[in-house]
């Protein structure tokens, strides 16, 4: 019986959607509903009909006949609409309606008031069939044989309807349902619409998401291939370095093998970023396997511990690391021992002089073990912390800017989550961060004996200056810049100079505010006060010192950017040493020219306020410098000044005689034009600076800059 009743439930189903096909739209698909629903509602009213005929025999064979021709007239209908022939199939149907209210209304049953099913057919019509003419056309019939009744048979008393009453009973119903409909096909429309943008922009974001993945797959594949180029040369600049640490001639020269091991530690670091990189791809790719063993926490954080002390010592924090707690872990030791480590550098990296940085370790429940690290240093806004995992992702701050790839922590983070373990982080701007790491524990070991406390107290205080015995007929340099390395870098480049050091702009001004310096090198990104901050703060102090600029922007804006703080040279990385011997040398020898010149010109007894007069100057020879007649007569007669006062004041203020400050203006005006226009010609160029002949001005620009203008 339940079988039965499953297959005719799945039987009218079929019946019901019969003449739908997949691009049916809503509407449409709901109106053959309807359809096909009606005329089995009627199907089965009508065999009710002769069946009830059959069983008591109280209906004329007529009707009998009359009930199977609409039978089979309404199975003609659902055929029609399985065949796609959906306007005949309603035509049919409210035809079929106006044959069958007319028949029983004035032939099977008259007088039972039969008339009033006319009613329905316009509103049958008005759901099934969008045509208005139909719509209208079945209403006025409707009405017609509505009166017939009335007007040809006699079956009920005269005016029993009413011709105004009968009138409003059809048109009623006719105009709500009519309003209803066009609300419903203007709400089934919006529906559409909004349905189909949103299949657009499913279908869009489905697009981005695919192409998102790809670029994706083609990151990591593009990484994994450039670090593989990258380790190739690597291998072989450390084989080189073996080769020559082995030499003879290095084993007797103390400073050839120092440069040797700083090769090989740069490269070592190189070697770890790309390993970084690599096994991120790695993980990606699920070809990422571990090496796991058993081991005892505790002494794997004290080998952990060991190499960070000196680190610690040189940039004076206290480093302290304590547990009264241990336990063994199932991990790969090499791949840990760098996720942990990626943490410990970024705090050493994050955490001024002075500050502190611990390590513990607690038990976090009777599975896993809790390992914090925490730093007073400057600490994540919050806005960042949730993304400091993410592949790439850097905070927006000046050390990030000077230095890192933004890898380290993302490596971390799929190390630890890999070892079935969780990483977060907690942290406020300018008070620290603190990281937690829980690991699964293999078993807990009795230490109640025995606790673990290391501290490392560095309350030296930070040295500045090379320590060596100074030669007072030395040249003082300042070389400001946050990477150790670098700094030592560049103090053996400018061997025969006293080098100062700084880590940062704030450092350095400390430092040429208690001792005179004959020059500055500074680096453009660091913490705390970066190079342009710095230099902004010398000139507004008034400070009088020549500065070069160390810089990695090889962008135009960012060489304009440098040349409008002030600087007298900047120099692009990487760069020679004989480059840098160079400018440090021409910019000191400048500055002594100048100072000479002061002193013999008597300048306390010249009346002058040079800064303005000279920035006066600056900008009149500037604004007249496409004149090629222009001379020192113009700047005579537009300060209304003596040739001699006007060389005496120059000289004063710049060392430079009056022609050659002219000239120092135009070449300058040259140098950004060329900045900003690398396709101008020789003659161009010369002409937009006021020189005649473009061989003289190539000459000066050369013997000025140290390069021909145009090659």
């Amino acid at each position: 019986m339940y079988t039965f009743q499953l297959t005719m439930k799945s039987f009218l189903k079929k019946i019901i959607k019969s003449g739908i096909e997949r691009h049916t739209s809503k509407s449409e698909e709901k109106k053959i509903k309807m359809l096909n629903s009606s005329c089995i509602f009627w199907i089965l009213f009508a065999i009710f009909l002769i069946a009830k005929f059959i069983m008591f025999k109280d209906s004329p064979i007529p009707i009998v006949v009359y009930h199977i021709i609409v039978i089979l007239t309404l199975v003609s209908i659902i055929l029609f609409q399985r065949y796609r022939r959906l306007m005949m199939a309603r035509v049919s149907f409210i035809f079929l309606q106006i044959i069958n209210v007319f028949l029983i209304s004035n032939c099977f049953k008259p007088g039972v008031l039969a008339e009033y099913f006319y009613i329905l057919i316009p509103l049958f019509t008005i759901y099934l069939i969008d045509n208005k003419f139909i719509q209208y056309g079945s209403l006025f019939f409707s009405m017609l044989f509505f009166y017939l009744s009335g007007i040809f048979f006699h079956y009920y008393p005269k005016n029993m309807f009413g011709s105004g009453a009968a009138i409003g009973l059809f048109l009623a119903p006719f105009i709500m349902i009519k309003y209803l409909m066009y609300l419903n096909v203007t709400k089934e429309r919006s529906l559409e619409l909004q349905k189909n943008k949103a299949i657009k922009d499913k279908n869009t974001i489905d697009r981005q998401r695919l192409r998102l993945e790809e670029l994706n797959k083609f990151q990591s594949h593009f990484f994994i291939n450039i670090s593989h180029e990258i380790r190739t040369p690597l291998t072989l600049i450390l084989g080189e370095s073996e080769i020559l640490k082995d030499h003879d001639i290095t084993k007797y020269n103390p400073e050839l093998a120092n440069s040797i091991n700083h090769i090989k530690k740069q490269s070592k670091k190189i070697q770890q970023i790309v390993d970084d990189v690599i096994d991120l791809a790695k993980m990606d790719s699920k070809q990422y396997k571990l090496s796991l063993k058993e081991i005892l926490l505790s002494d794997f954080l004290n080998k952990l511990y060991i190499p960070f002390e000196p680190l610690f010592k040189q940039q004076n924090i206290s480093f302290s690391y304590k547990g009264n707690v241990d336990c063994i872990i199932k991990t790969d030791t090499v791949f840990l021992e760098r996720a942990l480590n990626n943490i410990i550098s970024n705090s050493l990296k994050y955490t001024s002089s002075g500050g502190n940085f611990s390590l513990l370790i607690s038990a976090e429940d009777a599975n896993n073990i809790a390992i914090f690290m925490e730093d007073n240093g400057i600490g994540i806004p919050d806005k960042e912390v949730n993304k400091i995992f993410e592949r790439f992702y850097q905070v927006d701050n000046d050390m990030n800017r000077s230095k890192g790839s933004g890898v380290g922590l993302a490596f971390t983070k799929e190390v630890i989550e890999i070892l079935g373990g969780k990483i977060s982080v907690t942290s406020k701007v300018g008070e620290g961060s603190s990281f937690k790491i829980i690991l699964p524990v293999e078993s807990y070991v009795n230490t109640a004996s025995k606790e673990v406390r290391h501290t490392i107290n560095n309350n030296l205080p930070h040295v500045h200056v090379n320590p060596k015995i100074i030669d007072s007929s030395m040249k003082r340099i300042l070389i400001v810049d946050d990477h150790e390395d670098m700094r030592k870098y560049i103090m053996s480049v400018l061997q025969g100079y006293d080098c100062y050091e700084a880590r940062s702009g704030g450092e350095a001004f400390d430092i040429i505010k208690t001792h005179k310096m004959d020059m500055i090198v500074t680096d453009y990104m660091m913490p705390e006060m970066n190079g342009y901050e710095f230099v902004k703060k010398v000139k507004e102090y008034d400070i009088q010192i020549p500065i070069l600029m160390l810089t990695a922007r090889v962008d135009e804006d960012g060489k304009l950017e440098t040349l409008r703080l002030g600087v007298n040279d900047y120099i692009t990385k990487p760069f020679s040493k004989e480059e840098l011997r160079i400018k440090v040398s021409n910019a000191i020898l400048s500055s002594q020219t100048k100072e000479n010149s002061l002193c013999r010109e008597s300048i306390s007894q010249i009346k002058i306020d040079g800064n303005n007069l000279i920035d006066e100057l600056q900008k009149f020879i500037d604004r007249e410098s496409e004149n090629t007649n222009f001379g020192i007569e113009n700047i005579v007669e537009e300060f209304s000044i003596s040739k001699s006062s006007l060389y005496r004041k120059v000289k004063a203020s710049t060392g430079l005689s009056s022609i050659d400050f002219i000239n120092e203006v135009k070449l300058l005006k040259a140098k950004k034009i060329l900045m900003q226009n690398d396709n101008i010609s020789l003659k161009e160029l010369s002409y937009s600076v006021g020189f005649r002949q473009p061989s003289y001005f190539s000459t000066l620009y050369k013997k000025r800059f140290g390069i021909k203008p145009i090659n």
